[in-house]
């Protein structure tokens, strides 16, 4: 089963209430909190407000975008607390820990920031499933999942039974590309982002309606809809961070769901 999802970092400058209300009203039935704006790390009695606020409105919360980055901090950043990210996950009520592989491309990292990271992984790993969750990895550049290719190998490197993968499709790779990398990884992969932008010859990315890509769009999520367990589907980023268009593509994809 896919449940159809909002990521509420999509509009960080929007409150949880108006977040809340937007996605009851695109038909979804889910929300990721992000760690970042709306339920900051180690705050529980928000995050257990928040959890309040999303149960009532008749939403669910299956997963809690920490924005942790494993391993070492990049030159003058500091990094939170494993520890309190776990707690707010929990105290959201979320059964999954959205995080990512470090802060640069797996070729710019040397042995030791390999090692380190792969280290800090199982260290928070343990910590996650002390509480009963699992960590994810965000499927994106600039991390250790910046290609399939690096994504399969830190999967090999990394393979307890609470570290998993979310998916979304490499902006440079073909969709044929894109669905073999899926499926090599499908046992791996809990959720998925979804949205539809196109990379330009300059490198930019545009922004479009999930309409638009529609058919690519089902055959990314056909392969969940027929294995066991529930798999969350969040849509992020609408084109011009319009709230209108996220009413547009939240139809869009339970209509994709639907036709599974």
């Amino acid at each position: 089963m896919i449940v159809p999802g909002l990521c509420s970092i999509s509009y960080r400058g929007k409150s949880v209430d108006e977040i809340i209300a937007l996605t009851v009203k695109a038909g979804l039935e889910a929300v990721e909190w992000g760690g970042d704006v709306h339920v900051p790390h180690g705050d529980l009695p928000l995050a257990r407000e928040v959890r309040d606020k999303t149960l009532d409105a008749g939403l669910r919360i299956a997963s809690y975008g920490s924005y942790y980055r494993a391993g070492r901090a990049a030159a003058g950043q500091t990094k939170p607390v494993f520890e309190d990210v776990a707690a707010s996950a929990k105290a959201l009520g979320a059964s999954t820990i959205r995080i990512w592989a470090g802060y640069c491309n797996r070729e710019e990292a040397d042995d030791s920031l390999v090692r380190e990271l792969l280290e800090d992984v199982r260290r928070c790993a343990g910590i996650a499933a002390g509480e009963g969750m699992s960590l994810s990895f965000e499927y994106h550049g600039n991390t250790f999942t910046n290609t399939d290719r690096n994504a399969q190998l830190l999967a090999s490197e990394l393979p307890g039974e609470n570290i998993r993968f979310y998916w979304q499709p490499p902006h440079h790779n073909r969709d044929s590309e894109n669905l073999a990398g899926l499926l090599f990884l499908m046992d791996r992969i809990t959720h998925v982002h979804v949205f539809q932008w196109v990379l330009q010859k300059d490198g930019s990315l545009d922004r479009r309606l999930l309409e638009e890509g529609r058919e690519r769009w089902a055959s990314f999520l056909a392969p969940f809809a027929g294995r066991e367990g529930e798999t969350f589907a969040y849509l992020e980023f609408s084109r011009g961070d319009d709230p209108a268009n996220l009413l547009r593509d939240g139809a869009v994809l339970r209509e994709i769901l639907a036709s599974l």
